[in-house]
């Protein structure tokens, strides 16, 4: 009947990329701690890795029926999974748009305007805008390769080529970011375009070995 001991487990499975299993045990919790809003919150990403996306929804949703209406911090964690749900089917208005109400609920939410002005880069959207907010949470995690990758990458589809280099080689500090493809993968269009051709090959073929179906 431990809501915290089934999180744990979850988490473990979540970390090992076993997320059906974190599912069933997630599906275990709820029935001893129905209304334990955390429980959700690590069975919805399990359904989100597995591409059930309808399924990871309807968790998320289940979860705001839970919250306390003065939770703004949980409230804005769930409407930014939710947000990164709506982008993965490609529904990109519904996810600017639910990233929009989750940092109003909470402005201080960094993951969300890491994901927004992530996804803003990626599908041609206003990138003066993605900056501002990226540049907010390396501000605020000046050491983490996820948000450095982000603030570079949006720097490099602004064609500010020399400062994304800096940037991206501050992401790659980051033990982490060397089993990242897409951090590499960066890091070669990074260098491509700074006039490192040898060294950008370098980089696209260690992300190939890690992401050896990516076309």
């Amino acid at each position: 009947t431990s809501a915290d001991n089934w999180r744990m487990l979850m988490g473990c499975y979540l970390m090992t990329d076993n997320y059906s299993e974190a599912i069933k045990a997630g599906e275990n919790a709820i029935k001893y701690n129905p209304d334990n809003v955390e429980l959700y919150k690590y069975i919805a990403p399990a359904y989100y890795q597995l591409k059930e996306y309808d399924k990871s929804i309807a968790v998320y949703n289940k979860a705001m029926e839970l919250i306390d209406s003065a939770d703004y911090e949980s409230r804005s964690e769930l409407l930014s999974g939710i947000a990164d749900v709506y982008y993965m089917q490609k529904d990109t208005v519904k996810a600017f748009a639910t990233y929009e109400k989750a940092l109003e609920a909470n402005p201080g939410n960094v993951m969300a305007m890491n994901n927004y002005a992530y996804f803003l880069s990626e599908s041609g959207g206003d990138l003066d805008k993605a900056e501002k907010m990226s540049y907010r949470t390396i501000s605020d995690s000046p050491e983490s390769s996820t948000y450095l990758d982000t603030y570079a990458w949006i720097l490099f589809k602004k064609k500010n080529y020399k400062e994304a280099l800096v940037y991206i080689e501050k992401a790659m500090n980051d033990p982490d970011a060397a089993t990242s493809a897409d951090v590499r993968s960066h890091y070669g269009d990074i260098l491509f375009m700074n006039g490192e051709p040898d060294a950008a090959l370098v980089q696209w073929e260690e992300a190939l070995k890690l992401d050896p179906e990516n076309e």
